[in-house]
């Protein structure tokens, strides 16, 4: 957390839900209620599961916040036919050991 700290920035954390836990489009809607400011969403895929894309980016459009997603453990994933990584502004596949990966490193990608 510290990129975001170094900017300024502040991280806030957002419930997952039951479906598919991943972040919880309504409580992300909450949290735009209480942090008005927020210009950036890192939405997470978790263990090979997209999140709720369609919602998702309906919050982050409404709100004006950019969406980077983190695809490193839905890696080969598909939402609605679509690669995971492909929706947002931006995509992060972080190559930790403790991802589907097992590699050390990173990437970061722009969505075109």
């Amino acid at each position: 957390m510290t990129q975001q700290s170094n900017e300024d920035g502040e991280a806030v954390f957002i419930d997952t839900e039951r479906d598919t836990w991943n972040m919880d489009p309504v409580a992300l809607e909450k949290a735009f209620d209480i942090y008005p400011d927020v210009k950036l969403v890192v939405l997470v895929h978790l263990y090979g599961t997209p999140a709720k894309l369609d919602e998702i980016m309906a919050v982050c459009e409404k709100h004006g916040a950019v969406l980077v997603e983190d695809a490193a453990e839905s890696f080969g994933a598909t939402y609605k036919g679509k690669q995971t990584g492909t929706f947002g502004s931006g995509n992060i596949i972080s190559f930790n050991g403790n991802n589907l990966l097992f590699i050390k490193g990173g990437l970061v990608a722009k969505t075109a």
